[in-house]
Order: C-alpha cells, then structure tokens, then sequence
C-alpha cells in the first residue's frame, strides 16, 4: 500500500513539472502559435498607381518574408488613415508604422531635397535620379538630418517629367503665356513663372478634376504616374522634354523601429534602403514604356521640344540654381556642395 501511494505521489509531482514547463508555452499560444507584429503601411495612392505596384506592395511581402513572418505589413491604400499632405504627420506621430507619399506635400521640411526637382538637372530615368537621390543622402550628415524624426526606408524619383496639356502641345516658349500649370514643388512652381504661365499648387489626387474642369491648363508630371492617373482621359497633348522629376520617401516611425527586436531590425535594413530606392526608380522606367502605349492609344498628340527650342526653355530656367544655392545657404545648409555632387554622379551614372 505504501509503495503504491509512493509511486502515486511520484506520479503527480511529475505532472505537476509538467504542468510547470508547458504552462507558459500555452498561455502565449504555444511557439507555433506567437502572434507576428503587425506594422501598419498607410499611402494616399490607389492600388493600381506606380508606386503602390512597383513598390509597397512588394517590399510589404519581402520585409514579412526576411523577418520569417515575425512580421506583418497591412497595407492601407487611398488615405484610409490620412489626407495626402499629413502623411508625414501620421508616421511621425506614430498613426501609421510606415507611409509612402510625396516630400512635396510637407513644405519646408526636406530642403536639400529638393535638388532632386531642379529643372532640366539631367537624367531622364527613374533609375538615374534614385541613385543619386540615394547617394546624395548617403553623403551629407545634413541631408540625413531632414529625416532624423523617421526611420529612412527609402528614397527615389520619377523618370523625367513632361508637360501634359488640355488643348494644343506646347512647343515654344512663348506659348507658356496665359497658363495655369501645377506646380510639383518649390523649383518647379518658380520655373513656371520664369517660362510665363501661373503656378498652381494642389495634391496629384486633385489634378483629374482640376483638368476636367479647367481650374489647370496642364502639368510637369512623370508619364508612368499620369496613366495611373487616367490622365490620358483630361489632356490632349504631351510635350516631350524630360525635364523635372518629383521625389518620394517609405518611412517608418522611429519608435516602432525603436521597439522592434535587433534581429528583425536587420532583417528589414537588408531589404530597404538602396533596393528599395532602386525598386521605386525602375518601376517609373517600366511605367513609362506602357503608359506612352496608352497615350497613343488614347489619341494624344506627341511633340518632342527640338533642342534649340528647349535650350531657350533652360536658359530662361538657369536663375533657379543660383537661387536655389542662395537659399540654402541662408538656412545653412551645403547647397553648392549638394549640386556639385549632384553634378558629378550625373556623370557617374550618365544616360
């Protein structure tokens, strides 16, 4: 009897131990069953624009998939969490973990950024323009401090943007005259004054109405994102140019990039950055191809400025730099030595 109340004993200690050790493991779930983070990616975009195909849709699957799945991206599209120009804002101040938008819609915040959209500055893919976007952030301690808030993802640019018109190409410069163009930021929008029409400001999501009903005559805009846009739909015309670009940014709030394991952190630098600003550059280029097929299918009339012509465009144009270095200087920031650089990767990379 006392040995069988000796071996009964034995036996519930040891379910106890057992109970002990797989307690935990079942009030978590279970190691198989640990919950991933979920970081939330908001955009203004659609679905089907450039940059939420070539761009959000796939680093959200490559971050999930070199994080093991310890990680989850759910993407939110169309302003779900917020307008176009606070997204900024909302990755800040932690609404979203990650945003993409526009440097454009925060003004004043990104200075040295806007090198990027100087006029006629000489590259022509989206390509070009995101390695030296990329490079040039790289390089200057004050570049990198406009970002210091957010956690840096990526950079990049459009390929080089034409004038889409209402009515008859532009062709010369005195037909700029009497325009209302949409001004994609603070060089492009004193380039349009110099070349003689009226800047106006308004979001990229604003500008099919706006067309439509006549409030712009036209814009400088990225061929790739103008068929996103149905843009094809409320102009007649493209003047091929290739002068301006426009800039984006994939930023992830600091504190939840603070809170997430080392292992995890490393995972996901080794799928942002440079891949990501090259991703986003050459899905513009792949754009482009497809949306002039649709520009011609759509019956829009082609003009390519011939050189002589533009080169009266560029002179008129030539101020912005002088005064864009002015500017910066006065904020105390590398301008000179920005272009500069600039200037040499175009080189380096050259078309």
């Amino acid at each position: 009897m006392k040995s069988k109340l000796s071996a009964i004993l034995s036996l519930c200690a040891v379910l106890v131990l057992v109970a002990l050790v797989l307690l935990p493991a079942c009030a978590a779930g279970g190691p198989t069953a640990e919950k991933p983070i979920v970081l939330k990616l908001s955009t203004p975009m659609p679905p089907v624009e450039i940059n939420s195909k070539y761009v959000l849709e796939p680093i959200a699957r490559k971050i999930e998939e070199a994080t093991g799945g310890k990680v989850k991206v759910e993407e939110y599209y169309g302003g779900a969490l917020g307008t176009a120009a606070d997204h900024y804002d909302i990755v800040r101040d932690g609404v979203a973990d990650i945003v993409f938008s526009l440097q454009y819609y925060t003004a004043g915040v990104f200075p040295l950024t806007t090198i990027m959209e100087l006029p006629d500055l000489g590259f022509a893919t989206g390509e070009t323009g995101s390695r030296i976007f990329w490079a040039l952030y790289n390089k200057f301690p004050e570049f990198q401090q406009e970002y210091s808030d957010v956690k840096v993802l990526g950079l990049w640019t459009t390929d080089a943007c034409q004038v889409f018109k209402r009515g008859e190409p532009i062709r010369t410069l005195e037909d700029f005259k009497g325009l209302k163009i949409r001004a994609l930021g603070p060089p492009n929008a004193q380039q349009i004054e110099l070349l003689g029409a009226t800047p106006v400001s308004m979001v990229a999501p604003e500008m099919y109405t706006s067309l439509e009903k006549g409030v712009i005559d036209g814009m400088f805009f990225a061929p790739g994102s103008g068929a996103s846009f149905r843009f094809h739909e409320v102009t007649d015309s493209i003047s091929i140019v290739n002068t301006n670009a426009t800039t984006f940014f994939l930023l992830m709030n600091m504190d939840t990039w603070n809170a997430l394991p080392k292992d995890i952190q490393t995972a996901i630098d080794n799928v942002t950055g440079e891949e990501v600003a090259l991703m986003g550059g050459r899905g513009f280029d792949l754009a482009r191809e497809a949306a002039f097929k649709t520009f011609e299918e759509a019956g829009l009339e082609f003009y390519e400025v011939p050189y002589a012509e533009f080169a009266r465009w560029k002179a008129v144009s030539e101020p912005i730099y002088d005064s864009w270095v002015a500017d910066m200087g006065a904020k105390g920031l590398p301008g000179q030595a920005v272009l500069d650089e600039a200037l040499r990767l175009l080189k380096q990379y050259g078309e």
